[in-house]
């Protein structure tokens, strides 16, 4: 990165243009209205977290988002929700970064594993997660239904019956 200076940091709503330009650069387009609606909600709900890398002179090069997982038949864990640098400052040392500073905020968290997703034509992270130490532990085919009538995520806390 020569003499140009990274910087990692928490989003924050005035951040969400270069949010949403970014997720699309990964493949999912959104307005930056729904990425600050998406980061308000994570807010309140808990758990979440997203780093941005802002490098002097260019402003947000990319941003990583962890997420809880609790799954019934494991030790609770964090996931990451989506990584993405920047195509022009990409193989620089950003996505390194980024992932150094969610394994600082997992630990900090007390979380002792990461678990990442990526998507098979993704050929570059299957090289670059490797290369932090990551391991290939599963592969599996993902399955999505839209609902009708449904124009965006609903969160309901559901009670038990009694």
């Amino acid at each position: 990165m020569g003499t140009e200076h990274l910087v990692i940091k928490r989003a924050e709503t005035k951040d969400s243009v270069a949010l949403a330009s970014l997720a699309g650069q990964l493949g999912y387009p959104i307005r930056n209205s729904d990425i600050r609606r998406q980061l308000s909600s994570m807010a309140k709900e808990g758990g979440h977290t997203v780093f941005v890398a802002e490098l002097s002179g260019h402003g947000i090069v990319g941003w990583i988002h962890m997420m809880p997982r609790q799954l019934l038949y494991s030790p609770g864990l964090t996931e990451i929700g989506g990584l993405v640098v920047d195509a022009g400052h990409r193989r620089k040392g950003v996505g390194r970064a980024l992932i150094h500073a969610a394994e600082e905020w997992a630990k900090e968290q007390g979380y002792s594993r990461i678990v990442v997703r990526s998507n098979a034509v993704r050929k570059e992270a299957h090289d670059f997660y490797p290369s932090l130490g990551y391991d290939s532990v599963k592969t599996q085919t993902v399955y999505r239904k839209e609902l009708k009538g449904q124009h965006r995520v609903a969160r309901r806390r559901c009670k038990p019956r009694t």
